[in-house]
């Protein structure tokens, strides 16, 4: 079973920057129609010895961690690992969930999206997810429901949306 929760990020403060952390912009601030926040994970090609870590903060923030996060569940950025896809045929695809997926689903949910959890724990306090044994044992997470009431969902259809998606990011 599928429960809805937030994909949310925390600013730390590392002793050393390195490459693969991640950052977030915030893209057309005050256009309601164009403003969103956008996550991108730094590279080696920022580093540079003249370039002390201090001024890379000053111009980019501190780095951040994702986090899904709800009600009776909160899962941390070492478990966020599988995102499933699912296609009208009854097919499945599994993706790592990086970078590309976080913007897709913080652009067009508003940073909402389903985690699978373990039926048996929903009168529990805190709901236990399930765990892709075949990857890490990283959280099942996907897109939000959309049979759900209010949803409005007019551009994601299947896998090939989010490819034309990460195919626009890259360019």
């Amino acid at each position: 079973m599928f429960i809805e929760a937030e994909l949310q990020f925390r600013h730390y403060n590392p002793e050393k920057l390195e490459p693969g952390m991640l950052f977030m912009n915030h893209i057309n601030p005050g256009h309601p129609d164009k403003e969103h926040v956008q996550v991108w994970k730094i590279t080696e090609d920022y580093f540079h010895d003249e370039l002390p870590n201090e001024v890379l903060i000053q111009e980019n923030g501190y780095p951040v961690k994702p986090f899904i996060i709800n009600d009776a569940l909160i899962i941390t950025p070492e478990e966020i690992g599988t995102f499933v896809i699912f296609h009208d045929d009854g097919t499945e695809d599994f993706v790592d969930f990086g970078v590309t997926e976080m913007n897709f689903i913080l652009r067009e949910f508003d940073g909402w999206l389903d985690i699978l959890i373990n039926e048996d724990t929903l009168d529990d306090r805190l709901i236990e997810p399930v765990y892709d044994e075949d990857n890490n044992n990283k959280v099942i997470i996907t897109f939000i429901d959309e049979e759900e009431e209010g949803f409005d969902n007019t551009t994601i259809d299947d896998q090939s949306d989010l490819e034309n998606y990460i195919n626009d990011e890259e360019e």
